[in-house]
């Protein structure tokens, strides 16, 4: 087959020659492709028009923004840098520059037929192709290989797997964090005793259960958190500290709940003995904010913050959990910036009608901007993006998600499950969860997947 193109293409250049002899063109017996640029081609990308639909665009991209590489020794052209998923490639011209004559064509066409390669030809890069270099002389000919990758995957899209459970050990989880590249997970073991487990972010695998040192399972809250690359929780009325999250101490008293951090932040926030919201920079020293407030949370909340992009020297502080209504239960959130002085309850502009759900096992997180919420039976996640003001279901097949990302998903190994769970956010854009029945599942958008 390859004589056969080999003749094709020497057959071309003798006659392409014949024609040009007038021209006197100087000839030579070398042939190599030296540089290969894209020419320009559309990107499809969904979008959200001026009525806030959704609707899809076509955006126009350089391909000389994607260099390509062309290795001489293996006679190869490639990118490393993959084209924007969407790219439409049935119609793009290219440039190249070489020593010879160069030609192309597709390797699943029926009738072999390769064409003189020019600056006008609009190429199906779609389709499998190949170059030749042909010296002028037509004594040689050089193939090479094309490959143009292009990224398969939306890349607001989620993706879950499920392989990070290999080795986790049965017990009963109660509390995840995530810090220094590994995952911790704190539960009691089957004799009752405070445990606990960790695996690195990127490899390896789960280790055995550890039995922690210093707390008393009796008063435990259940909640551990970090600060400054430290580990607290609170056992009845005291805070502990930890290194390594095995051995603990005594770092401070007086405090019934400390709020866990969702995103790191300068000031860490508590419930005191005496009923008062306190705050602290260090951990150590606490100063009274305010009388905890009715309807503040009293289940174990969750605390977030961030800069204000108007004014990126005030940081607004969110807190979200539930608090007890008689038999039922209600979602909580409130709000503070660094320059106001007290907590100030979310209450949304539609009399609740978008609140944040009371789900079972209420969890919260901040991830792509917004915060997340779910529950269980992990039916879906909620997405607020004004600071836990409104909560939209994360509908996968909406026909507008001005308002969400309809990408948050759960595994079909998770969904519609009523397990007990924790979970944890990596620093490497993952999203880990842990069930009681030992599954261990960590999710990422692909744009934001560092692994």
């Amino acid at each position: 087959m390859k004589n056969r193109i080999l003749a094709l293409l020497a057959g071309t250049l003798i006659l392409t020659a014949s024609c040009f002899d007038s021209a006197k063109e100087e000839t030579t017996s070398q042939a190599a492709i030296t540089s290969f640029t894209l020419g320009y081609f559309n990107v499809r990308k969904n979008d959200i028009n001026a009525d806030r639909r959704d609707t899809i665009i076509e955006i126009r991209d350089n391909g000389a923004l994607y260099p390509m590489t062309i290795d001489q020794g293996n006679n190869r052209i490639y990118n490393t840098d993959s084209l924007a998923y969407g790219s439409i490639l049935n119609s793009v011209t290219c440039l190249v520059r070489a020593f010879g004559k160069v030609y192309c064509g597709y390797e699943d066409s029926m009738d072999s037929l390769f064409y003189p390669w020019f600056p006008e030809l609009a190429l199906d890069f779609t389709r499998p192709l190949k170059f030749y270099a042909v010296s002028t002389d037509g004594s040689y000919i050089r193939e090479y290989s094309f490959d143009l990758n292009v990224h398969t995957m939306d890349p607001d899209s989620m993706r879950w797997s499920g392989s990070y459970g290999t080795g986790f050990p049965s017990f009963r989880l109660k509390s995840a964090v995530s810090i220094n590249d590994s995952v911790y997970v704190f539960g009691t073991d089957e004799s009752g005793l405070l445990a606990v487990t960790a695996r690195n972010v990127r490899e390896g695998s789960w280790s055995g259960l550890t039995n922690l040192v210093g707390l008393d399972v009796t008063k435990w809250s259940g909640t551990v958190t970090t600060y400054q690359d430290r580990f607290y929780t609170i056992c009845g009325t005291s805070l502990f500290c930890s290194h390594n999250g095995i051995d603990w101490s005594l770092c401070g008293t007086g405090l019934l709940k400390l709020f866990a951090s969702g995103t790191e932040t300068g000031t860490m926030y508590a419930v005191n003995t005496e009923g008062k919201i306190v705050s602290s920079e260090d951990m150590v020293t606490w100063k009274i904010v305010q009388d905890v407030p009715v309807g503040f949370p009293d289940t174990p909340a969750i605390l977030f913050a961030n800069t204000l992009s108007s004014n990126p020297s005030i940081s607004r502080h969110v807190l979200a959990g539930l608090i007890s209504n008689g038999i039922e239960k209600e979602s909580s959130v409130w709000i503070k910036l660094s320059i106001d002085s007290v907590w100030t309850r979310q209450s949304d502009a539609q009399n609740g009608r978008l609140s944040l759900p009371a789900m079972d096992r209420l969890a919260i997180f901040s991830y792509d901007g917004s915060l997340f919420a779910f529950g269980t039976p992990f039916d879906s996640f909620w997405q607020s993006m004004d600071h836990g003001l409104t909560w939209r279901w994360c509908d996968p097949f909406a026909d507008d998600y001005s308002t969400h990302n309809n990408f948050m998903q759960f595994p079909d190994g998770l969904k519609g499950r009523d397990l007990d769970f924790t979970y944890a956010l990596d620093s490497y854009g993952g999203i880990w969860i842990m069930t009681c029945d030992g599954q261990v599942w960590r999710g990422a958008i692909n744009r934001l997947n560092k692994l």
